[in-house]
Parts: C-alpha cells; sequence; structure tokens
C-alpha cells in the first residue's frame, strides 16, 4: 500500500488493506469526475500489482443537502452499488446527511446487552460489589458510548440525550439507586459526569493531539485553517475543531497554549545516556537521615565524582493559590542567575524539566570552551525520563535536552546530570529555589511549550469543575 498512487485532489485513508477516498466539490456533477479519476487510477495501479478490488465490498455514499443524492461510480465496468449506512472503522455513516442517528441506534442496542450482563451480576445480597460494578460499567458500556466522540459531538442534542439514559441505567445498577434518586446526585456518586461532557472531554484530547502535529500534518490545514469565516446551520454542522474551541471558552482553559509538535526519539539507537546520568550520591541516602546527614552525603558526592566540574543547579516550583508555575537555573562559579514564569497549567514536573532545557540550552549558546559540567537536580522523576530512550511524558522537554546533551557531547563537553536531595542547605539548591519562588512575581509568562499530556490533564480538572452540580457534595472516582 507505501506505493499506491497519489489521487489528489481526492482524499484517500487507508487503514490496513481497506482504502477510503472521500471529495469536496460545488456540485455532484464536480465530485463524480473527480472520483472517478481516483477510481481509475486506483485500479490501474492494483491491477497492475496483482491485485483485484472487490466490487461487491467497495460501496458509495453521498453526503449533501440536494435532492439528487445518488452518484452513478463505475469500478472495471460495474457499477458500485451507492448505500445510505456503511460502518467504516467502527462508526457507523448514514447519508446523506450524516446525522449519527443509526450509530447510536447501534451503540444503545450494543449496550443494553452491557446492561443485562449488569443485571445479571448485581443483586442487593449477592454478586458484584459497586466497585467491580462501576469497572464493567467503564470497560463494557462508556468505552463504546465515547468512541468517536469527536465525530458524535456533531450529532443532535436529542441524539446524545438517548445515551444519557443509557449511562443512567447502568449507574441506577451499580450503585443501586432507585429510580427517584435525582440524576446529579446519581453521577456524583459514581463519579460519572454527563455524557456530552465526556464527549467534550474527548473531542478536546483529539484537538490538543492534532494541534501537536504541526502544520506539516497532512489534515491541519483542512482542519484548522479558515474555519472561523464559515457560517454552520442545522444541516451545515459545526466541526469538532469549532466545537472544541468554544468548550475550550467555556471551560476556561487556555485560549492559544504554545504547543510543539511532536519530535522523533531524542536519543539515537547506538546512543545511550545512562553514563551520564546519576539517580544516587556516592552512598544510599534517605530522607530519615536528617538535613544535615544529607548535606554532607551531597558535599561528598559533589567533591568526589564532579571535582573540577562547572555546576549548574536547577529547580522548579508550583503553587496553587494563586496558581502559578516557574523554575530557575544557576551557576555560582560564572555568576549566572536565570528564572522564568509559565503556563499555570504546567506540573512541578514540567517546570523541573525546563530548567534543565534551559541550562543545556545555555551552555550550547553562550559557552564556547568545552569543559566538564554537571547539571545537579532534584527531581528524580526528571532524570528518569531524560534516561528513556522514548520518554512516556513529556516528549517535548525530555526530547530537547538529550538533543541538547548529544549536541555538547558531540563538541567536546563532558556533561553528567546528578540528582541531589532538595531542601538540605546546600548553596547553589537554595539559591535555585529562591530564584524559582521569585519567578512567580513576574508579569510576563515565558513563551516555554506546555505538554500534551500537561494540557489533558487541565481539560480533566475543567470537567471536574464544570460538571459537577451546585449543592451536591462530589466524590473522589472509583479506582
Amino acid at each position: 500500500m507505501s506505493t499506491m498512487p497519489s489521487v489528489d485532489p481526492v482524499s484517500s485513508n487507508e487503514f490496513a488493506d481497506d482504502v477510503a477516498f472521500s471529495i469536496t466539490a460545488p456540485t455532484l456533477e464536480d465530485a463524480i469526475i473527480l472520483m472517478q479519476g481516483a477510481i481509475d487510477r486506483f485500479a490501474d495501479w492494483a491491477s497492475s500489482k496483482g491485485l483485484t478490488i472487490s466490487t461487491e465490498k467497495t460501496k458509495a455514499m453521498c453526503f449533501t443537502t440536494k435532492l439528487d443524492n445518488e452518484p452513478t461510480l463505475t469500478l472495471d465496468t460495474e457499477e458500485i452499488e451507492v448505500v445510505k449506512t456503511f460502518k467504516y472503522l467502527g462508526m457507523v455513516l448514514d447519508a446523506p446527511l450524516l446525522t449519527w442517528n443509526q450509530h447510536i441506534s447501534k451503540i444503545i442496542n450494543d449496550c443494553h446487552q452491557g446492561i443485562n450482563i449488569m443485571k445479571s451480576i448485581s443483586n442487593s445480597k449477592w454478586g458484584a460489589n459497586r466497585k467491580n460494578l462501576l469497572q464493567f460499567y467503564s470497560a463494557f458500556i462508556k468505552s463504546r458510548i465515547t468512541y468517536g466522540s469527536a465525530a458524535l459531538l456533531s450529532a443532535s442534542k436529542t441524539s446524545r440525550a438517548k445515551l444519557e439514559v443509557i449511562q443512567n441505567a447502568a449507574l441506577r445498577l451499580a450503585t443501586g439507586a432507585t429510580r427517584a434518586t435525582k440524576i446529579p446526585a446519581l453521577q456524583c456518586e459514581s463519579y460519572a459526569p454527563p455524557i456530552n461532557m465526556q464527549m467534550k472531554l474527548q473531542g478536546l484530547k483529539q484537538y490538543y493531539k492534532l494541534m501537536a502535529q504541526g502544520p506539516n500534518f497532512p489534515v491541519h490545514a483542512t482542519i484548522f485553517v479558515n474555519l472561523a469565516d464559515k457560517t454552520w446551520n442545522r444541516t451545515k454542522k459545526k466541526p469538532f475543531v469549532i466545537i472544541a474551541q468554544e468548550t475550550i471558552r467555556d471551560w476556561n482553559l487556555p485560549q492559544q497554549p504554545i504547543i510543539m509538535p511532536l519530535q522523533t526519539p531524542g536519543i539515537a539507537p547506538w546512543e545511550n545516556l545512562e553514563a551520564n546520568i546519576h539517580l544516587q550520591l556516592t552512598r544510599p541516602t534517605t530522607k530519615a537521615e536528617g538535613e544535615v546527614l544529607l548535606q554532607l552525603a551531597t558535599l561528598e558526592t559533589l567533591a568526589t565524582r564532579y571535582e573540577n566540574f562547572l555546576q549548574i543547579y536547577t529547580d522548579g516550583s508550583k503553587i496553587e493559590n494563586p496558581k502559578s508555575t516557574a523554575a530557575a537555573f544557576c551557576v555560582p562559579e560564572l555568576d549566572i542567575r536565570g528564572h522564568w514564569k509559565m503556563n499555570p497549567n504546567i506540573s512541578i514536573e514540567g517546570a523541573e524539566l525546563s530548567a534543565i532545557q534551559k541550562a543545556t540550552t545555555w551552555l550550547l549558546l553562550h559557552q564556547e570552551n568545552p569543559r566538564k559540567a554537571v547539571i545537579l537536580s532534584d527531581s528524580q522523576v526528571g532524570l528518569v525520563l531524560i534516561r528513556q530512550r522514548k520518554p512516556r511524558a513529556y516528549e517535548h522537554s525530555v526530547t530537547s535536552i538529550q538533543q541538547n546533551i548529544q549536541e555538547l557531547q558531540a563538541i567536546g563537553w563532558d556533561i553528567k546530570l546528578q540528582w541531589i536531595p532538595g531542601h538540605c542547605n546546600i548553596q547553589g539548591n537554595t539559591l535555585a529555589d529562591k530564584l524559582a519562588n521569585e519567578g512567580h512575581s513576574l508579569e510576563v509568562e515565558d513563551d516555554y511549550p506546555i505538554e500534551i499530556k500537561e494540557l489533558i490533564s487541565s481539560t480533566k480538572q475543567a470537567l471536574k469543575n464544570n460538571g459537577k452540580p451546585t449543592g451536591i457534595t462530589q466524590k473522589e472516582p472509583v479506582p
């Protein structure tokens, strides 16, 4: 499939051995001409490769508000059947208006099977407990309801309300609530926000992930560009991007967060940074030893392991009232100090990693004579992530740090990263901590990008804040 020819201006989507073509045109006649040309080119390519396209499995659909909505298309002289419904990647498409009614009906039928199972394994005196029933609901019912949420956001409120009924029925079985129980109380008891809000959350996740792909992503222009000037109505519905942007405003999320495009792993397969990163001091320590012993162990490590090294201290700081995040690094030997305020949705680990990233960037840009240098951080989690060839979180920061370290090594630097315990009266660490705390008072935020993980975390918190009914105490989620 990798050698499949281009069918521009028709869009093609491949999944395994399934191929879908789509085209948008001013008239049905224009769409037919363009689509037929793409089908012919694809059929010729398949024939040249010895492949056969199944005419029986090939279907056509037309989404339009026009009465004439049955195009005539052929595949190897055989007419392609035009259908009103078709299942593609788990989503049931319905022509000509794409209302999602058929898909929602299928979800309801499938979920009824799950509800019947819940009835058979639950009872007031025997059977699964509430925790297990809620886990069953999440696995077998909620997963089906929220699948494809980004697309289902364009369905009518009436159609989506049918899914709320399914969720409420499952929650009543799981919690043992009666029919007289108010729905807001039921949702709080089981920590299950309204389906509509859960769909918006999934849509936001998809929105942020697409933004992180960057402008070079094939469908970026189609998804993000020139949407604001278009008009939307009952038949020409808002795409999920517009709905996501409206949700961002309604939930008071960052309007235009700086998101760096996803990067390839920073460590080449033949490289290894583990020898550069030390997660322990020269002798094992514990917090129970107290500040004095931790200080002595740290000073001993610096004296024996990093003699004649340029010492760079980094630190991050986060406060909740008012919500603020800041970070800093300092080089006592050269009297270099730097601190900055960041997006308040960035976590403390994100702040710690930003400090290390800024420190390595400073070495690259402002230090011309290579020598030995050690970056000292009290974030073990951050250093563990930097050691990973493919980081599981904070991809931008970690990848940038890894690339900086390899560039410094390539020009002659001997770079080490060392964990040290925080707040143990080490002069450089105390100074970095002070600078990071002072960063909260800065008026201008640094343009350091926020990670996808932290954006999604902020959307989940916004869901909690916006989905909590007033006057009802909301419980913590069931694990």
